[in-house]
């Protein structure tokens, strides 16, 4: 993540942006907020930013077991 933020480029002010993290099921994406003007921009549009998987590990799998039913 950067340490400075970039200047608005509706505003021209860099004192209200704050960076957010889309989270769209496994996919995770940065952006930049604007809370002066409250314009929008996708981090990647600005810069090369990691952005990566929110799962590591995988998914434990469900075991059913039937039992019979009594009548």
């Amino acid at each position: 993540m950067p340490t400075r933020l970039p200047i608005c480029p509706r505003c021209q002010s860099n004192l209200y942006v704050r960076v957010e993290w889309i989270l769209s099921g496994r996919r995770v994406s940065g952006a930049y907020y604007c809370g002066h003007c409250h314009h929008e921009w996708l981090v990647e549009a600005a810069g090369p930013v990691e952005a990566g998987e929110r799962r590591t590990a995988q998914r434990r799998k469900l075991v059913r077991v039937e039992t019979k039913r009594r009548p």
